[in-house]
């Protein structure tokens, strides 16, 4: 299971200056001096990581290629209190909360030129759990094991926003997913509501990587997440089923089986093995005795012989 992580960064801009009265100018030119005054696209801000979680520390930098932030002072408000204020502040570092509590990052930054500029910031941990199995991958009635993907078969990835607070699982139909699959945009099952992805892996491929984007369209608030999933060897166990009490699941007989009595019967289970279906026409089976082949059984994967008093190996 893979876990992403959900937050809001909102930018709000205040300029204090001449530049505020450009409204009342009806078709007036902008001076060089107007024209020059830094805005806040001038200004970036990048967190690391980008989506932070729930109780990280998160690192806020501001960078700019038209102004020297190192020159300007800076003052960083958390939650309404000043946690920092110092000329040249250019990054802050702080934990975020729990799932669901919501951290407010003011920014307010004063130019040498005076100029001053305010950014607002928020950061709302969610949670995303990113859950994936093989769809069509065979596991018998009751396996409380995920079922694998193997080479070529079909692997089902489900994206499942969560929020905290007793609220549960998020509206799903909120939400704008987009997936990727090895860097490839999959745009045919990306949209709203499709927190799904179904896809035959391929064999040139030793890991898919898989990649969603969700927004929430009501907040705009992002989840983003990857994962790498291997693929997996098929595998074929035996068990010794008992006409009275059935298969005796808690005891697997091994590669092979020394026959020692009579009146046994053996049930190949095949585990992982694409088409899901144990008896379907795509699977075939060989049954041997001590190295000697047998008639396929009328149901393929059930073998019932007696040893005649004889010891045998079945494999």
């Amino acid at each position: 299971m893979k876990t992403i992580y959900i937050y809001t960064i909102i930018f709000t801009l205040t300029v204090v200056g001449t530049a505020l009265f450009f409204g009342h100018r009806a078709q007036a030119q902008l001076t060089p001096e107007e024209a020059a005054m830094t805005t806040s696209e001038d200004i970036d801000v990048t967190t690391d990581p980008v989506i932070p979680g729930a109780f990280q520390d998160t690192t806020i930098t501001l960078n700019s290629y038209v102004t020297d932030v190192n020159r300007a002072f800076v003052q960083w408000k958390k939650n309404g209190k000043i946690a920092l204020s110092q000329t040249g502040a250019r990054t802050f570092t702080f934990t975020t909360g729990d799932i669901g509590d919501k951290t407010v990052i003011d920014i307010t930054i004063l130019l040498e030129t005076g100029e001053t500029i305010t950014k607002h910031l928020e950061f709302n941990p969610a949670e995303v759990n990113l859950i994936w199995e093989g769809a069509d991958s065979y596991t018998p009635p009751f396996y409380r094991g995920r079922a694998l993907p193997t080479s070529e078969g079909l692997i089902r990835v489900v994206a499942i926003p969560q929020i905290n607070g007793g609220a549960g699982i998020s509206d799903i139909n909120n939400y704008v997913f987009t997936w990727k699959r090895n860097d490839q945009v999959l745009g045919e099952v990306s949209g709203f509501n499709k927190n799904a992805l179904v896809f035959p892996q391929s064999y040139l491929n030793d890991v898919e990587n898989i990649e969603v984007t969700g927004q929430d369209n009501a907040s705009g608030a992002l989840a983003h997440g990857t994962v790498g999933i291997n693929t997996f060897k098929p595998e074929i166990l035996m068990y010794e089923r008992d006409p009275i009490n059935g298969i005796d699941w808690n005891h697997e007989l091994g590669d092979s089986y020394n026959i020692s009595s009579a009146d046994k019967t053996i049930i190949a289970i095949p585990y992982f093995f694409s088409p899901s279906d144990p008896l379907s026409t795509a699977l075939q089976y060989t049954w041997t005795i001590n190295g000697n082949a047998v008639n396929t059984p009328s149901v393929k994967n059930v073998l019932t012989f007696k040893s005649g008093g004889q010891k045998g190996i079945s494999d």
